[in-house]
């Protein structure tokens, strides 16, 4: 009937694209400026500013992050539809 037109496709909500923010903190909790975020397979990318934040806009809702910074372990977060992921290095 009618009614499955009416539906959401699966594939839109996958392909949804959305911004993510967060912050980039050490293991004491003190913020890290300047670690770099990378939406893997993407061109997209942002740095952490003097408070360990960052902002990310149009972000695949399935993406994985690369967290890097020089001297530390680099960390792939998957992002997994939140608009929040805060990541201690």
């Amino acid at each position: 009937g009618l009614g499955a037109m009416l539906e959401p496709s699966p594939e839109k909500e996958l392909l949804q694209q959305k911004g993510i923010s967060g912050t980039v903190t050490d293991e004491k909790g003190d913020p890290i400026p300047g670690v770099t975020i990378i939406v893997r397979g993407t061109a997209l990318g942002a740095l952490t500013d003097i408070s360990g934040k960052y902002t990310l806009s149009n972000v695949p809702q399935n993406a994985t992050l690369v967290f890097s910074f020089v001297g530390m372990t680099t960390q792939e977060i998957p992002s997994a539809g939140r608009a929040v992921v805060d990541v201690v290095l």
